[in-house]
């Protein structure tokens, strides 16, 4: 059952027969930068990967849709979904002061 109360976790879903699939199966760690081109913020994750299934994965699709409905169009419901739980996360943003925060999750 998807934990409604957690701090932080990303959604996310692939096609089954993927190549981030295999290599999900294969090794389950995440390391993601996001941002940070010219100067913009940027958020860097490590984490770890779960491929839901069954009642996890239905919760998932149907929270995913509730916020996002036009995911519908690009099916969903007959990829895999999994959640990403980091373990580590780190916010830069230059314009501010402290410029650089880190957490340990």
């Amino acid at each position: 059952m998807l934990d409604k109360n957690k701090v932080l976790g990303v959604l996310m879903s692939t096609e089954d027969n993927s190549r981030k699939m295999k290599n999900i199966k294969a090794n389950p760690q995440l390391s993601i930068i996001v941002g940070g081109l010219k100067g913009d913020p940027s958020l860097q994750i490590d984490g770890k990967i779960k491929i839901l299934v069954d009642d996890e994965k239905t919760q998932a699709v149907e929270f995913m849709l509730t916020e996002h409905p036009e995911l519908k169009e690009y099916g969903v419901e007959s990829g895999a979904i999994f959640e990403i739980t980091p373990n580590w996360v780190r916010h830069i943003d230059y314009s501010q002061d402290p410029s650089v925060e880190e957490m340990e999750l």
